[in-house]
């Protein structure tokens, strides 16, 4: 756990070590209940955020893993440029440091969580136990990024 802005940071991906606070960070941000009750929770970006995004949506263009190390200097934080850095260092067999950059990006990801968004906390439904809350969906009319990054980023750290 770590204090940040008078509330308590807790982590369940990761441990922040001697991670730095994040500066351009998304945010996560409580959004509609589902049929089910579910509180459900949107990664958005902050207005940083979304020009270092820009920024490496056209490195990304580039193929140019050297463009793609220039944002990630600028930016040590962007979520995406770390996942697919760590993709290539795992195909690579580089496989601690791929790690090491899965971490960086669940910490960012971890960063912006809402204090009312944990893994804890569930309700009997019909005999089930269902989360309180949950992630929001992806579709044509609203697209979540920044859901995916971390839906991306757990999936990789599952593996």
């Amino acid at each position: 756990a770590r204090k940040q802005a008078g509330r308590l940071r807790r982590f369940w991906l990761t441990q922040p070590g001697v991670l730095q606070p994040v500066r351009e960070a998304m945010r996560m941000e409580a959004g509609e209940v589902s049929p089910h009750g579910r509180q459900l929770f949107e990664m958005t970006y902050s207005p940083e955020y979304a020009k270092a995004d820009a920024w490496a949506q056209e490195a990304f263009a580039t193929h140019n893993p050297e463009v793609l190390q220039e944002v990630l200097r600028q930016h040590p934080f962007h979520v995406e440029i770390l996942l697919s850095q760590a993709n290539l260092l795992a195909g690579a067999n580089e496989n601690e440091q791929a790690f090491e950059l899965l971490r960086v990006a669940l910490y960012a990801l971890e960063w912006a969580f809402s204090p009312a968004f944990g893994p804890g906390g569930s309700q009997v439904v019909n005999g089930v136990a269902v989360p309180n809350c949950a992630l929001a969906m992806d579709s044509a009319e609203k697209p979540q990024p920044g859901n995916l990054s971390l839906a991306k980023a757990t999936y990789m750290y599952m593996l």
